[in-house]
């Protein structure tokens, strides 16, 4: 495939290796992409890309600043996967939360 692609076409092939079912590398070997490029393409060019924090150029306006939560409340459905008496949740950018079904409430 040409050095030179789009970011359209880039997203493209994305969606085409996320609907495909395929591995990454059996994807990018049928394509004649790279894996490293794949992969590059698969978080630059996500909608839910994190943005960058902007640091304080001052240490104690960071502490004066109510800490923000990144919790967010759920309820586990009949439907969802246990495996091996835990629960996993996919996180974008291949992260997998597994969490003890025993776990207490904190």
């Amino acid at each position: 495939m040409g050095n030179k692609l789009s970011v359209e076409q880039k997203r493209a092939l994305v969606d085409e290796w996320r609907e495909s079912g395929l591995t990454q590398t059996e994807f990018c070997k049928r394509n004649g992409v790279s894996t490293s490029n794949l992969s590059n393409w698969k978080i630059n060019l996500s909608d839910n890309k994190p943005k960058k924090a902007k640091l304080a150029s001052n240490k104690k306006s960071l502490s004066d600043k109510a800490p923000i939560s990144a919790f967010i409340p759920f309820d586990v459905t009949s439907s969802a996967k246990v495996v091996n008496r835990s629960l996993e949740i996919h996180l974008p950018y291949g992260i997998v939360l597994k969490v003890p079904l025993d776990a207490e409430h904190a």
